[in-house]
């Protein structure tokens, strides 16, 4: 298993509401200090993507400002659904296809099955052509740019998310450096995770591998950090 983890990208509001909000959501989860206006929250793993966006969907209602929900998944898919005010205003999967079963049809499934155990004889054997990987979906970088841009720059940020090559991290490729890519393409200031113990034992229990999202993602900003809750 690779890379997992999610994060909630707050803009307008304060670490101190930030972290009032998500406590009402989550058992237990790290705060980032409030930088150029963006909080970064890393909540106890939820159990699917959909309760990510049902959590940032309240919040960003709640708290009247946009949040950008977005993780990856075992390094191969990036993706990200963008809130303002309650509503859905921009989502995108680098990978929309990752999860899509087989190439062969139900048709020819039966049709093997009926050959080998009705009319008892060895199916044909049949070449079937790979699938062809689809193109990322989703993604507007101008409403990127006009929510969430400092000010970002749109045709950058378009690139990096039709972009197919590949994100190299530590020598192999990974979704983490798509996410970093678009956190430069913005403009965002680095928000760093502490160097401590317990973040690092949270992100093995909860998240992602801590080393590869300090020297990969982030860079600078350790101090302030705040945690909520307790593990479990």
């Amino acid at each position: 298993m690779g890379t997992k983890y999610d994060s909630l990208t707050f803009r307008g509001p304060t670490q101190e509401e930030v972290a009032k909000a998500v406590a009402a959501q989550s058992s237990h989860a790290f705060i980032s200090p409030t930088v150029s206006g963006l909080t970064v929250a890393y909540p106890a793993r939820l159990s699917s993507d959909m309760d990510y966006r049902k959590v940032s969907r309240r919040l960003s209602k709640k708290l009247g400002c946009p949040i950008l929900t977005a993780g990856v998944f075992d390094d191969d898919i990036f993706y990200y659904a963008l809130y303002d005010g309650g509503e859905l205003v921009d989502e995108y999967n680098s990978r929309p296809d990752y999860f899509d079963g087989s190439s062969i049809g139900l048709l020819d499934v039966v049709g093997i099955l009926f050959t080998r155990f009705i009319l008892r004889r060895e199916p044909r054997p049949r070449y079937i052509e790979p699938r062809k990987r689809a193109l990322p979906s989703g993604g507007q970088p101008d409403t990127m740019c006009r929510i969430l841009g400092m000010p970002g720059n749109s045709a950058d940020v378009e690139q990096v998310l039709r972009f197919t090559g590949g994100f190299p991290v530590e020598g192999n490729d990974s979704e983490l450096g798509r996410h970093a890519a678009l956190m430069k393409a913005l403009g965002w200031p680095d928000v760093a995770p502490p160097d401590s113990e317990e973040l690092s034992d949270f992100y093995s229990i909860y998240q992602a591998d801590y080393d590869v999202l300090c020297s990969n993602m982030f860079s600078h900003v350790t101090e302030g950090w705040r945690e909520i809750g307790t593990s479990r």
